[in-house]
């Protein structure tokens, strides 16, 4: 039997996995974005879970507004405190425009051991004030992602 193709998302998060899975101070992570968990249909999900060596995981309590959130991935690698900025407000998002000064604008002071940005910053018409907030809000490491839009075929 041939294994489906995963969805390019999918791919992007066995990068991530694997990329984290050395780094020691992973205990609270940010994303700009609140950067959904997606799938074409649940076989890909199962394989994805088969891949990570997780069974029976109830996806559904991370369901909201058609949209699944990744928040289960970051736990799954550990992250204690997840946390997401994105205007939508999806998943619990802190709705904060990243073109302005976080702390002046919202009175925002969380500092986080991963700051991850996967394309929310190109959005950003302030990007003075977007790489400021990432500086500030990062307690010692920043690893930034930065992914072309792009499509996989």
């Amino acid at each position: 039997m041939k294994t489906k193709k995963l969805h390019p998302r999918m791919n992007r998060f066995l990068f991530l996995k694997d990329f984290f899975k050395d780094v020691k101070n992973r205990n609270s992570i940010v994303t700009l974005g609140s950067i959904d968990y997606l799938f074409d249909d649940i076989n890909q999900h199962e394989n994805f879970l088969k891949i990570l060596n997780i069974e029976d995981f109830d996806l559904n309590k991370y369901f909201e507004n058609g949209r699944y959130s990744s928040k289960w991935f970051w736990e799954y690698l550990g992250f204690k405190e997840i946390d997401f900025i994105d205007t939508d407000g999806y998943f619990g998002a802190k709705d904060f425009d990243l073109n302005y000064d976080l702390k002046e604008e919202y009175g925002f002071s969380n500092q986080y051991d991963i700051v991850l940005n996967l394309g929310t910053t190109e959005h950003i018409f302030n990007q003075y004030n977007v790489f400021k907030n990432i500086h500030i809000y990062v307690k010692r490491m920043v690893t930034l992602f930065f992914q072309p839009l792009c499509r996989d075929n």
